[in-house]
């Protein structure tokens, strides 16, 4: 049986390499390549034709969403995991958007890390119950934005919806916003879900990088 060839891609030395050295164990996972990577690399990563990358979504230098797109196009037969903070973190839905087959925390117990890397190695979608819940209330949310847009214009954001796109531009957190304009977390989630809708925007740096386009400030 051939072994699963995996690459690891995340900005913490320690993290990459000590994961590198428990799959050391596993005789059916080889390690091909552990980096921190830059944009420049992917093209050479996906020359490895690896079966399995595991992509951090908060890569230094680039957006880890981002990074899984174009290796995605670069090497479609590559199947790819994201690693998240959290599996109920809004940007694994923009992971699974960008091509990603799976979402995993970085807490997730060992055995169970190496039974995703197999599953997806074989084109299997691993998904939690948050994050299928989360799913399902985005394609509510696309329906809803598809009827909208035979009613009113969805590219013009509300006074609330600037103001949280403002605090995203500089750089707060979800938490941090919701504690500055004094609503919950879960209320932020979903002016960015409107936001990223009516800007057909991917992530929340693109809704930034799209307005800042059109001159505003």
């Amino acid at each position: 049986m051939d072994k699963i060839k995996l690459i690891i891609v995340d900005n913490s030395q320690v993290f990459r390499e000590g994961l590198e050295r428990m799959l050391e164990v596993e005789p059916s996972i080889e390690v091909l390549h552990t980096c921190a990577v830059v944009q420049a690399d992917f093209l050479q990563l996906s020359k490895q034709q690896p079966d399995v990358m595991i992509i951090c979504i908060k890569l230094g230098e680039c957006n880890g969403t981002e990074a899984i797109a174009q290796i995605h196009e670069l090497s479609p037969q590559t199947n790819m995991i994201a690693l998240c903070d959290s599996d109920s973190d809004v940007e694994c839905i923009s992971a699974i958007q960008a091509g990603a087959k799976a979402c995993i925390s970085r807490n997730i117990a060992f055995e169970n890390l190496v039974k995703v890397i197999s599953l997806v190695a074989d084109g299997e979608f691993i998904i939690s119950s948050v994050m299928a819940g989360m799913l399902l209330e985005e394609f509510k949310f696309l329906e809803h934005v598809k009827d909208a847009t035979h009613m009113k214009n969805t590219g013009v954001l509300s006074n609330r919806e600037n103001a949280v796109l403002n605090l995203v531009a500089e750089g707060f957190t979800n938490r941090e916003i919701a504690t500055m304009l004094f609503i919950s977390e879960q209320t932020v989630k979903v002016h960015l879900r409107n936001i990223m809708g009516k800007l057909c925007a991917h992530t929340r740096e693109h809704a930034v990088a799209l307005m800042r386009g059109k001159g505003w400030r």
